[in-house]
């Protein structure tokens, strides 16, 4: 399944990915799994899995007990800094002080530049 992922990352639609032929259409992620006869689960799958550093990868594997597939594709989830609110009511005061603070700092941080 990481091979497979690996795989897929070259495929981009842009005509950038290897395997093009001049004659063949660019072929995007979703278009080379289905191909080659991969669900969208499958490719997702095969995608986070081979998001996991090598490493960590051949260790999980190799251990006595090894994991199954979906928890190494928990592994190589890319969660794009975002992180899940646990509370929603929070969020709008969160953003305001967060707002504030970097308005506080920007004077701070250019008098610093400044010396």
């Amino acid at each position: 399944m990481k091979r497979c992922g690996e795989l897929l990352r070259e495929f981009n639609a842009q005509g950038n990915n290897q395997h093009s032929i001049a004659t063949h259409e660019m072929l995007s992620q979703r278009e080379a799994a289905k191909e080659a006869g991969m669900s969208e689960y499958q490719e997702l799958q095969s995608i986070r899995i081979a998001n996991v550093s090598d490493e960590l990868f051949d260790s999980l594997v190799e251990s006595d007990a090894p994991p199954t597939l979906t928890q190494l594709a928990e592994l190589g989830k890319k969660n794009n800094g975002v992180i899940p609110l646990k509370n929603e009511k929070a969020f709008a005061p969160a953003i305001h002080f967060r707002a504030l603070a970097f308005r506080v700092s920007q004077p701070i941080c250019k008098a610093a530049v400044i010396k």
